[in-house]
Protein backbone atom coordinates (compact mmCIF):
# COMPACT_ATOMS: atom_id res chain seq x y z
CA UNK A 1 0.00 0.00 0.00
CA UNK A 2 1.27 3.44 -0.92
CA UNK A 3 0.20 6.86 0.32
CA UNK A 4 -1.96 9.26 -1.69
CA UNK A 5 -1.52 12.00 0.92
CA UNK A 6 1.76 13.42 2.18
CA UNK A 7 2.79 16.14 4.60
CA UNK A 8 5.51 18.69 3.86
CA UNK A 9 7.08 21.41 6.00
CA UNK A 10 7.94 24.79 4.47
CA UNK A 11 11.68 25.32 5.16
CA UNK A 12 11.30 28.68 6.89
CA UNK A 13 14.67 28.45 8.69
CA UNK A 14 16.54 26.10 6.36
CA UNK A 15 20.31 26.04 6.67
CA UNK A 16 23.41 23.97 7.30
CA UNK A 17 23.07 21.91 10.48
CA UNK A 18 26.48 21.43 12.10
CA UNK A 19 25.07 18.95 14.62
CA UNK A 20 23.97 16.44 11.99
CA UNK A 21 26.91 16.86 9.60
CA UNK A 22 29.14 14.51 11.61
CA UNK A 23 27.02 11.49 10.65
CA UNK A 24 25.71 12.70 7.27
CA UNK A 25 28.38 12.77 4.57
CA UNK A 26 25.86 14.13 2.05
CA UNK A 27 25.74 17.56 3.73
CA UNK A 28 27.84 20.42 2.37
CA UNK A 29 28.03 24.00 3.56
CA UNK A 30 26.73 26.58 1.10
CA UNK A 31 28.45 29.66 -0.28
CA UNK A 32 25.10 31.47 -0.27
CA UNK A 33 24.13 33.84 2.51
CA UNK A 34 21.63 32.51 5.03
CA UNK A 35 18.68 34.49 3.65
CA UNK A 36 19.51 33.62 0.04
CA UNK A 37 19.85 29.93 0.91
CA UNK A 38 16.60 29.88 2.85
CA UNK A 39 14.69 31.58 0.03
CA UNK A 40 16.13 29.13 -2.50
CA UNK A 41 15.02 26.20 -0.34
CA UNK A 42 11.51 27.64 0.03
CA UNK A 43 11.20 27.99 -3.76
CA UNK A 44 12.37 24.41 -4.25
CA UNK A 45 9.93 23.13 -1.64
CA UNK A 46 6.99 25.01 -3.13
CA UNK A 47 7.88 23.81 -6.64
CA UNK A 48 7.97 20.21 -5.43
CA UNK A 49 4.64 20.72 -3.72
CA UNK A 50 3.10 21.98 -6.96
CA UNK A 51 4.56 19.09 -8.94
CA UNK A 52 2.93 16.64 -6.54
CA UNK A 53 -0.42 18.44 -6.63
CA UNK A 54 -0.33 18.60 -10.44
CA UNK A 55 0.01 14.82 -10.42
CA UNK A 56 -2.98 14.25 -8.14
CA UNK A 57 -1.10 13.73 -4.87
CA UNK A 58 -2.71 15.39 -1.83
CA UNK A 59 -0.25 17.63 0.00
CA UNK A 60 -0.66 18.96 3.54
CA UNK A 61 1.75 21.92 3.47
CA UNK A 62 2.62 23.06 6.98
CA UNK A 63 4.76 25.72 8.63
CA UNK A 64 7.36 24.90 11.26
CA UNK A 65 7.09 26.43 14.72
CA UNK A 66 7.76 30.17 14.62
CA UNK A 67 10.68 31.71 16.46
CA UNK A 68 12.84 28.56 16.47
CA UNK A 69 15.83 27.88 14.23
CA UNK A 70 15.12 24.47 12.69
CA UNK A 71 17.46 24.02 9.72
CA UNK A 72 16.24 20.47 9.00
CA UNK A 73 12.49 20.95 9.54
CA UNK A 74 12.04 20.38 5.80
CA UNK A 75 12.52 16.64 6.55
CA UNK A 76 9.42 15.77 8.67
CA UNK A 77 9.47 12.05 7.86
CA UNK A 78 12.12 11.54 10.53
CA UNK A 79 10.22 12.57 13.65
CA UNK A 80 6.84 10.93 13.03
CA UNK A 81 5.16 8.21 11.01
CA UNK A 82 1.51 7.31 10.49
CA UNK A 83 0.06 3.85 9.98
CA UNK A 84 -3.11 2.32 8.53
CA UNK A 85 -4.21 1.01 11.94
CA UNK A 86 -4.60 4.61 13.16
CA UNK A 87 -1.25 4.80 14.95
CA UNK A 88 1.09 7.79 15.02
CA UNK A 89 4.64 7.06 16.18
CA UNK A 90 6.97 9.78 17.48
CA UNK A 91 10.69 9.04 17.20
CA UNK A 92 13.86 9.72 19.24
CA UNK A 93 16.10 11.88 17.08
CA UNK A 94 19.89 11.72 17.33
CA UNK A 95 20.58 15.46 17.05
CA UNK A 96 19.30 17.71 19.88
CA UNK A 97 18.46 20.40 17.33
CA UNK A 98 16.26 17.98 15.41
CA UNK A 99 14.36 16.97 18.55
CA UNK A 100 13.00 20.52 18.53
CA UNK A 101 11.17 19.78 15.27
CA UNK A 102 8.42 17.93 17.13
CA UNK A 103 5.30 20.03 16.58
CA UNK A 104 2.23 19.35 18.71
CA UNK A 105 0.09 21.45 16.37
CA UNK A 106 0.75 19.00 13.54
CA UNK A 107 -0.20 16.05 15.74
CA UNK A 108 -3.34 17.91 16.85
CA UNK A 109 -4.21 18.65 13.22
CA UNK A 110 -3.83 14.99 12.26
CA UNK A 111 -5.84 13.86 15.28
CA UNK A 112 -8.66 16.28 14.43
CA UNK A 113 -8.86 15.46 10.72
CA UNK A 114 -8.01 11.76 10.69
CA UNK A 115 -8.90 8.68 12.72
CA UNK A 116 -6.06 8.33 15.23
CA UNK A 117 -6.36 5.38 17.58
CA UNK A 118 -3.11 5.71 19.51
CA UNK A 119 0.11 7.69 19.68
CA UNK A 120 3.29 5.78 20.51
CA UNK A 121 5.88 8.18 21.89
CA UNK A 122 9.46 6.87 21.73
CA UNK A 123 11.17 10.22 22.21
CA UNK A 124 12.47 9.49 25.71
CA UNK A 125 14.77 6.83 24.27
CA UNK A 126 16.98 9.69 23.08
CA UNK A 127 17.94 10.27 26.73
CA UNK A 128 19.33 6.71 26.70
CA UNK A 129 21.22 7.48 23.47
CA UNK A 130 18.96 5.10 21.56
CA UNK A 131 17.81 6.69 18.32
CA UNK A 132 15.41 5.88 15.51
CA UNK A 133 14.52 8.42 12.84
CA UNK A 134 11.21 7.48 11.27
CA UNK A 135 11.21 6.51 7.62
CA UNK A 136 14.78 7.71 7.39
CA UNK A 137 15.78 4.71 9.51
CA UNK A 138 12.94 2.42 8.44
CA UNK A 139 11.92 1.45 4.92
CA UNK A 140 8.63 -0.44 5.02
CA UNK A 141 7.69 -3.14 2.52
CA UNK A 142 4.07 -3.57 3.56
CA UNK A 143 3.26 -6.12 0.84
CA UNK A 144 5.94 -8.54 2.02
CA UNK A 145 5.81 -7.43 5.67
CA UNK A 146 9.48 -6.49 5.87
CA UNK A 147 11.08 -3.51 7.61
CA UNK A 148 14.51 -2.69 6.16
CA UNK A 149 16.99 -0.88 8.41
CA UNK A 150 20.59 0.17 7.76
CA UNK A 151 23.00 -0.06 10.68
CA UNK A 152 23.76 3.45 11.92
CA UNK A 153 24.10 5.51 15.08
CA UNK A 154 20.69 6.91 14.13
CA UNK A 155 19.03 3.48 13.89
CA UNK A 156 18.93 1.46 17.11
CA UNK A 157 18.33 -2.26 16.39
CA UNK A 158 16.22 -2.78 19.52
CA UNK A 159 13.88 0.01 18.47
CA UNK A 160 13.76 -1.38 14.93
CA UNK A 161 12.55 -4.66 16.39
CA UNK A 162 10.01 -2.85 18.57
CA UNK A 163 8.45 -1.12 15.57
CA UNK A 164 8.58 -4.29 13.48
CA UNK A 165 6.61 -6.19 16.10
CA UNK A 166 4.03 -3.40 16.40
CA UNK A 167 3.51 -3.47 12.63
CA UNK A 168 3.43 -7.30 12.55
CA UNK A 169 6.42 -7.34 10.23
CA UNK A 170 9.90 -8.82 10.40
CA UNK A 171 13.06 -6.75 10.23
CA UNK A 172 16.05 -6.96 7.92
CA UNK A 173 19.14 -5.11 9.15
CA UNK A 174 21.92 -4.50 6.63
CA UNK A 175 25.03 -2.31 6.88
CA UNK A 176 25.71 0.20 4.09
CA UNK A 177 28.96 2.19 3.77
CA UNK A 178 29.67 5.46 1.94
CA UNK A 179 32.75 6.25 -0.15
CA UNK A 180 34.75 6.95 3.02
CA UNK A 181 33.73 3.54 4.44
CA UNK A 182 31.53 5.15 7.07
CA UNK A 183 28.02 3.95 7.86
CA UNK A 184 25.43 5.71 5.71
CA UNK A 185 23.24 7.75 8.03
CA UNK A 186 19.79 6.65 6.80
CA UNK A 187 18.32 3.55 5.21
CA UNK A 188 16.18 5.54 2.78
CA UNK A 189 19.29 6.80 0.99
CA UNK A 190 20.29 3.21 0.24
CA UNK A 191 17.08 1.58 -0.88
CA UNK A 192 13.47 2.22 -1.79
CA UNK A 193 10.50 -0.13 -2.09
CA UNK A 194 8.17 0.56 -5.01
CA UNK A 195 5.23 -0.94 -6.85
CA UNK A 196 6.66 -4.39 -7.57
CA UNK A 197 10.30 -3.29 -7.48
CA UNK A 198 13.09 -2.28 -5.15
CA UNK A 199 15.93 0.14 -5.84
CA UNK A 200 19.01 -0.85 -3.82
CA UNK A 201 22.63 0.31 -3.63
CA UNK A 202 24.13 -3.17 -3.58
CA UNK A 203 27.71 -1.92 -4.06
CA UNK A 204 27.40 0.02 -0.79
CA UNK A 205 26.48 -3.03 1.30
CA UNK A 206 29.30 -3.45 3.80
CA UNK A 207 30.09 -7.13 3.29
CA UNK A 208 29.28 -10.20 1.25
CA UNK A 209 27.19 -11.67 4.06
CA UNK A 210 24.90 -8.63 3.91
CA UNK A 211 24.53 -8.96 0.14
CA UNK A 212 23.64 -12.64 0.43
CA UNK A 213 21.19 -11.94 3.26
CA UNK A 214 19.35 -9.32 1.22
CA UNK A 215 19.47 -11.38 -2.00
CA UNK A 216 18.01 -14.45 -0.30
CA UNK A 217 15.25 -12.43 1.35
CA UNK A 218 14.22 -10.73 -1.89
CA UNK A 219 14.28 -14.07 -3.72
CA UNK A 220 11.34 -15.10 -1.55
CA UNK A 221 9.28 -12.19 -2.87
CA UNK A 222 8.11 -11.18 -6.34
CA UNK A 223 10.18 -8.01 -6.21
CA UNK A 224 12.16 -6.86 -9.24
CA UNK A 225 15.51 -5.49 -8.05
CA UNK A 226 17.06 -2.44 -9.70
CA UNK A 227 20.67 -2.02 -8.58
CA UNK A 228 22.18 1.45 -8.41
CA UNK A 229 25.87 2.35 -8.37
CA UNK A 230 27.78 4.24 -5.71
CA UNK A 231 27.65 7.37 -7.84
CA UNK A 232 23.90 7.01 -8.29
CA UNK A 233 23.47 6.62 -4.54
CA UNK A 234 25.46 9.84 -4.06
CA UNK A 235 23.02 11.51 -6.46
CA UNK A 236 20.04 10.33 -4.37
CA UNK A 237 18.74 7.65 -6.74
CA UNK A 238 17.84 5.62 -3.65
CA UNK A 239 16.05 8.50 -1.94
CA UNK A 240 12.83 8.21 -3.92
CA UNK A 241 9.26 7.54 -2.81
CA UNK A 242 6.47 5.46 -4.29
CA UNK A 243 3.09 7.17 -3.98
CA UNK A 244 -0.31 6.70 -5.61
CA UNK A 245 -2.84 9.20 -6.92
CA UNK A 246 -6.55 9.33 -6.11
CA UNK A 247 -7.19 6.68 -8.77
CA UNK A 248 -4.67 4.40 -7.01
CA UNK A 249 -2.30 4.70 -9.95
CA UNK A 250 1.38 4.48 -8.89
CA UNK A 251 3.45 7.67 -8.99
CA UNK A 252 7.17 7.63 -8.14
CA UNK A 253 8.58 10.91 -6.77
CA UNK A 254 12.25 11.85 -6.99
CA UNK A 255 14.52 14.84 -7.50
CA UNK A 256 15.60 15.98 -10.94
CA UNK A 257 19.19 15.19 -9.94
CA UNK A 258 18.20 11.60 -9.21
CA UNK A 259 16.13 11.32 -12.39
CA UNK A 260 19.02 12.51 -14.55
CA UNK A 261 21.40 10.09 -12.80
CA UNK A 262 19.41 6.98 -13.70
CA UNK A 263 20.43 5.29 -16.95
CA UNK A 264 17.76 5.45 -19.70
CA UNK A 265 17.39 1.67 -19.43
CA UNK A 266 16.74 2.01 -15.70
CA UNK A 267 14.08 4.65 -16.30
CA UNK A 268 12.37 2.25 -18.72
CA UNK A 269 12.61 -0.48 -16.10
CA UNK A 270 10.95 1.77 -13.51
CA UNK A 271 8.28 2.93 -15.95
CA UNK A 272 7.11 -0.66 -16.33
CA UNK A 273 5.85 -0.33 -12.77
CA UNK A 274 5.01 3.33 -12.22
CA UNK A 275 4.74 6.84 -13.58
CA UNK A 276 7.70 9.03 -12.59
CA UNK A 277 7.67 12.67 -11.51
CA UNK A 278 10.65 14.79 -10.51
CA UNK A 279 11.46 18.28 -9.28
CA UNK A 280 14.74 20.12 -8.80
CA UNK A 281 15.85 20.67 -5.18
CA UNK A 282 19.63 21.27 -5.53
CA UNK A 283 20.08 23.52 -2.48
CA UNK A 284 18.05 21.28 -0.18
CA UNK A 285 20.03 18.24 -1.35
CA UNK A 286 23.46 19.85 -1.09
CA UNK A 287 23.04 21.64 2.24
CA UNK A 288 20.46 19.43 3.93
CA UNK A 289 21.96 16.14 2.81
CA UNK A 290 18.57 14.64 1.94
CA UNK A 291 16.37 14.48 -1.14
CA UNK A 292 12.70 14.20 -2.09
CA UNK A 293 11.90 11.12 -0.07
CA UNK A 294 13.14 12.84 3.11
CA UNK A 295 10.82 15.80 2.49
CA UNK A 296 7.64 13.71 2.34
CA UNK A 297 5.90 12.29 5.42
CA UNK A 298 3.30 9.77 4.30
CA UNK A 299 -0.20 10.00 5.77
CA UNK A 300 -1.79 6.55 5.96
CA UNK A 301 -4.54 7.58 8.41
CA UNK A 302 -8.20 7.39 7.42
CA UNK A 303 -9.78 10.86 6.96
CA UNK A 304 -12.66 11.69 9.29
CA UNK A 305 -14.32 13.92 6.75
CA UNK A 306 -14.96 13.34 3.06
CA UNK A 307 -13.89 16.09 0.67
Amino acid sequence: MFADTILMIRPDSFGYNHQTAASNSFQHSSKLGSDELRNAAIKESEKLRQTLVDNDIKVLYMHQQSGINLPDAVFPNNWFTTHTDGTIILYPMCSPSRREEYNSKIIDYLSYNFDVGQIIDLRDYAMKEQYLEGTGSLVFDTKNKIVFAADSIRTNPNLVEKISKHCNMHSCNVAFLDDAHQQIYHTNVCLSVGNGFMVVAEDNIADEAGKIKLKNLLAETETEVLKITRNQLNNFCGNILQLQNSKKEPVLAMSTKAYQSFEPSQIKQLEKHTAIIHSGIPHIEATGGGSVRCMLAEIFLKPKYLN
